[in-house]
């Protein structure tokens, strides 16, 4: 009788020492998975919508139209050296950086698109290009960019209203304002459109 009733509490030992112990190293496990969520967490990096990004302009833009050359030959025929829809490119002047870590690098290439193109005209109009930068090319992803540049020549408008009370009307066609031009080199701001969120393996790389 003594005997089975060792037996029993025996039994009823290794039971629960087999349930309790399995419950334990579950706990553990679970304990550990959380540092995990909470240290990958800790290693996400932002960039905020608006931050300020200066770019420097790869190539001169224009609005003055220049004779066409093909070969030796010069095209009597004139066209602009800028144009509507056409693709231009920038670079971005200083690395972009946040507690340290460089999230878009210097010389991260900036994608952009002629809006419109206007020459200059009689009655001392200017020229005028409007330009806007689409996004930043940045470790092989892209990131979209807000706003809008818009450059004007120098008008000749007072200049053109004198020439009318002087000579008249005509006078006013053969007064024309300056080409505008954006030169290669020049240094424009423009901003992150949305949140830029990277993780720290990507970073630096």
């Amino acid at each position: 009788m003594n005997l089975r009733f060792l037996l029993l509490i025996l039994t009823v030992t290794i039971l629960f020492s087999s349930v309790f112990g399995k419950v334990s190293a579950q706990d553990t496990r679970a304990v550990v998975d959380i540092s995990n969520v909470d240290s990958q967490i800790m290693k996400r990096i932002t960039l905020p919508a608006a931050t300020p990004i200066i770019f420097s302009m790869d190539k001169t833009l224009a609005t003055d139209k220049r004779e066409k050359i093909e070969g030796e030959k010069r095209d009597k025929r004139k066209e602009r050296f800028t144009n509507r829809g056409e693709i231009f490119y920038m670079s971005v002047v200083d690395d972009v950086s946040i507690d340290g870590a460089i999230i878009i690098p210097r010389g991260s290439r900036g994608v952009g698109e002629i809006l419109s193109v206007t020459g200059r005209g009689g009655f001392g109009k200017s020229g005028k290009i409007e330009v806007k930068l689409n996004f930043v090319e940045v470790r092989g992803k892209r990131y979209e960019i807000d706003g809008v540049h818009l450059q004007k020549g120098k008008g000749q408008g007072n200049l053109a209203a004198a020439g009318v009370i002087l000579a008249g009307p005509v006078a006013g066609i053969f007064i024309k304002g300056e080409e505008a031009d954006i030169p290669a080199g020049t240094r424009l701001t423009f901003r992150t459109k949305d949140d830029i969120i990277l993780e720290s393996d990507e970073i630096g790389q």
